[in-house]
């Protein structure tokens, strides 16, 4: 059983590089890479995109996981999808998408003592979701997709059994400052920040307009848990996170 972690993603509502977002293992990335490496006897691979500089970075501690870039992945999911398929050996895959970070090792074991073919979703009260598990059949045809969709409606085509995981962080996707809000809460995560943005700040809109703002923050982050949460999340950090940003730019030669 391989890994696959889809972390292509433009991270385009948040503003931000949300995978790099603060986790109790240092980034909600590096907590879903691991446990994917922890919880696999196959092979991971990680899917990145837009982000590939900072997300390759932001992994480089983490040993017996592969870094894949999908050259293609603005054209939709179905791209970042079938450049990690095509990146694994033969076998099944559980396919993970990196903005589920609540997800845990309960799911994973769930989805994989319930393993057959053609594949097995998550579901929620009857719904599919995320993470799956794509048997033989199922990857091979997955390789046909394009555009934004997933293996989701593959799986139900081909009668993948859907396993009820119940309700629970597990399910939700960041995509926003209030869905990491509630992800923290959810987990009872404790971590050194200030509140998040509230709601009408100026600082998400900030983020977006300014470049160096949204890749600084970042490169801050590398081997400090703890240190960066404050400047990447307070409001009144911004000014001088934009000068310690640009420097850090600079120091990298970037």
């Amino acid at each position: 059983m391989h890994g696959l972690l889809l972390a292509a993603g433009g991270a385009s509502r948040m503003g931000a590089p949300k995978l790099l977002l603060p986790a109790p293992e240092g980034t909600l990335l590096l907590r879903l890479a691991r446990l994917l490496r922890q919880s696999l006897p196959g092979e991971v691979v990680v899917v990145l995109g837009r982000e590939a500089l900072l997300h390759r970075r932001a992994l480089s501690g983490l040993r017996g996981v592969r870094l894949v870039r999908a050259r293609r992945w603005h054209l939709g999911l179905a791209e970042s999808l079938k450049a990690g398929l095509k990146a694994l050996p033969e076998g099944p895959v559980l396919v993970l998408p990196a903005d589920q970070g609540g997800v845990g090792a309960t799911e994973l074991g769930a989805l994989l003592e319930a393993f057959r073919e053609p594949g097995v979703l998550s579901g929620l009260r009857g719904e599919a979701l995320s993470p799956a598990i794509l048997g033989t059949r199922a990857r091979r045809e997955a390789l046909g997709l394009q555009g934004d969709r997933g293996a989701k409606g593959l799986l139900l085509a081909l009668g993948a059994r859907v396993v009820e995981l119940g309700p629970g962080p597990w399910s939700l996707d960041v995509d926003t400052w209030a869905d990491y809000r509630r992800l923290v809460e959810a987990l009872g995560w404790s971590l050194p920040h200030p509140p998040l943005p509230s709601k009408g700040s100026p600082y998400p809109a900030l983020l977006r307009r300014a470049p160096l703002f949204r890749l600084g923050p970042a490169l801050l982050l590398y081997g400090r848990p703890g240190a960066y949460a404050g400047p990447l999340l307070a409001e009144r950090e911004a000014l001088r996170l934009l000068a310690r940003g640009a420097a850090t730019l600079l120091r990298e030669g970037l």
